[in-house]
């Protein structure tokens, strides 16, 4: 990227600019008019955008535009201005004829100050424009300002670029829903509900893939059925990663998402998948009471990737045992850390972090919640601390912001894997619903916040790996 790649061009009429049908905050427009519907259905926001500009003019942040080869412009960056700019021009083309009567009192108030004309950079350098777009976007001002993407509006321009992701699957499955028809949120909980969608579980919502892409194997009406219905359940958080974090709980909400659509007939379900609940049921040994044969940690255990790539977030397979013991939950567990080996290597001079990591040992969660969410957020801390320290990664003043730049430190140099960090992000930089970093600080010292053993259990299942990995050097 380059300012040399971008001519300013000044004047250039309203009319001449076209929205982006496959800008991140529109990603499946249908032409012009469903555009600006797309757009209006932040109708606060839209609304405090129309008075500022109508009162203050536009910001100077550039707008970025390219030729469409017609004498038309098509708008890369600043969609939501330019979707202002066209309503306080001509207010009758709002869709939404209940907000005609708000645009018609912003321009009545600013008349002499609407402009018709503006100045954009202009491009024709695909690449240019797609780096300066992903460097933007910070910075709200309640509505006046460009808003900042969230992780499921990021994921869906970078596969509309044709650039990688952390959430291809996902970002797949819910682009092919808008594009036939589903709203979905901005904030559609993508970082943590990603893993859901692996190889296996897109073939029980009618999805193969082929040549890296999703290929419809149902009809259009069921898998758009079970679109919306997973799109309103992880949206409104009547379900979210805790319910369908184990293969065979995943399996069960499957099986509702497939009768939500009136698929009662399950032939399409191959064996392996369908016995996934029984290769579970059947293991044996309780999470904290392991054998010397047995893994004595959760998130140690070797995991079982699904055959498609690393991006596809494959949850983890249990691994079957001998035996006829039903297996405990992990979850359920009396002690974060068990009693085997739990593969942190802290150097005999740390004695703060070992007596941290004796005590937790110790500690039966179940009944001291908040000692072991302080001692959890301590380890967290000097072991995040200690990674940044050997390898001068500068302080970002935030324990979340600490551990996302870790956690990206990491991944560079394959200390973890992509499971791995896609899970560690999830819980700094994603909507995680389940618990988020900073979460436990409020645990602490909010009346209003209180743990509890299950939500811990699973949250060091899924973070110890980040701990493990500080001290692994």
């Amino acid at each position: 990227m380059a300012r040399k790649d971008f001519t300013l061009e000044v004047n250039i009429p309203i009319q001449n600019i076209l929205l982006d049908t496959e800008n991140a905050r529109i990603r499946a427009g249908s032409d012009q008019n469903n555009c600006i519907s797309r757009i209006l259905k932040k109708e606060k926001q839209m609304l405090v955008l129309m008075e500022d500009i109508a009162k203050n003019g536009l910001t100077t942040m550039p707008i970025i535009v390219m030729p469409t080869g017609d004498g038309k412009l098509v708008v890369k960056d600043g969609n939501r201005r330019i979707t202002a700019l066209k309503l306080l021009n001509s207010p009758e083309i709002c869709p939404e004829p209940h907000l005609i009567p708000a645009i018609k009192n912003i321009v009545g108030k600013y008349k002499n100050n609407i402009v018709s004309a503006i100045d954009c950079y202009v491009s024709n350098n695909k690449d240019a424009i797609f780096q300066e777009i992903v460097a933007r976007h910070s910075g709200a001002r309640d509505g006046a300002g460009q808003y900042d993407w969230f992780a499921y509006m990021r994921t869906i321009y970078l596969l509309n670029n044709g650039h990688p992701t952390d959430y291809k699957r996902a970002g797949q499955y819910m682009c092919w829903a808008e594009k036939e028809g589903l709203d979905v949120e901005d904030d559609f909980p993508i970082s943590t509900t990603a893993r859901f969608f692996n190889k296996e579980n897109l073939k029980l919502l009618g999805f193969e893939i082929e040549n890296d892409t999703l290929v419809p194997i149902l009809s259009k009406d069921k898998i758009l059925k079970m679109a919306s219905k997973i799109n309103n359940d992880f949206s409104q958080k009547i379900v979210d990663v805790n319910n369908v974090f184990k293969p065979e709980d995943a399996l069960v909400y499957l099986m509702k998402v497939r009768q939500h659509a009136g698929i009662g007939d399950h032939s399409d379900i191959d064996s392996k998948t369908k016995s996934s609940d029984d290769n579970y049921s059947t293991s044996t040994a309780a999470a904290d009471n392991p054998t010397p044969n047995q893994p004595a940690q959760p998130g140690t255990e070797k995991v079982n990737k699904s055959s498609d790539d690393e991006d596809s977030n494959s949850q983890p397979k249990p691994t079957p045992r001998g035996g006829n013991t039903p297996r405990k939950n992990p979850h359920e567990r009396n002690k974060i850390l068990g009693r085997g080996k739990i593969g942190i290597p802290v150097p005999d001079d740390e004695v703060k972090v070992k007596t941290i990591i004796t005590e937790l040992r110790e500690l039966d969660v179940k009944k001291t919640t908040l000692a072991v969410t302080a001692l959890l957020r301590a380890l967290l801390e000097l072991s995040d601390r200690e990674y940044r320290r050997l390898n001068n990664i500068k302080d970002k003043n935030g324990l979340a912001k600490n551990i996302a730049a870790s956690a990206d430190h990491m991944r560079n140099n394959n200390l973890i894997d992509a499971s791995e960090y896609n899970i560690i992000i999830a819980y700094t930089r994603g909507e995680q619903g389940m618990l988020h970093i900073e979460t436990l600080q409020k645990f602490l010292h909010r009346e209003t916040h209180h743990p509890d053993y299950l939500t811990l259990n699973v949250f060091w299942e899924n973070i110890g790996c980040f701990v493990r990995a500080c001290w692994k050097q």
